[in-house]
């Protein structure tokens, strides 16, 4: 059975954790990655947004409707071969599980 995703079984304090990740990517990202990448990540702020846990089918049919990928919920890290076999798909693939706030590094 494929992974799922609820919003309902997300904790305030995992949405905060959720932000602060979102936030610091976003500022490490600005000066390395390409301008399309962050034209992209700018667009998809209907739905991969940094107050709260995104719901991954949103993005997927946002995504989808953009560029022709998609997203594939996988259970956390996978073998090198299931995720080329994605990527071949035109999937990239994610987990739903959120560090907990004693796992992030400061």
């Amino acid at each position: 059975m494929a992974p799922t995703q609820k919003l309902e079984d997300y904790t305030q304090e995992q949405h905060s954790t959720w932000n602060f990740l979102y936030d610091r990517q976003k500022a490490h990202l600005q000066d390395k990655a390409s301008r399309l990448y962050l034209d992209t990540l700018d667009a998809m702020s209907d739905t991969l947004t940094r107050t709260s846990i995104p719901m991954v089918e949103d993005m997927a049919l946002q995504l989808k409707e953009a560029t022709g990928w998609s997203i594939e919920i996988v259970p956390g890290l996978i073998p090198p071969s299931d995720f080329f076999k994605l990527l071949s798909k035109k999937k990239f693939c994610t987990s739903t599980w959120v560090r907990r706030k004693d796992q992030v590094i400061i």
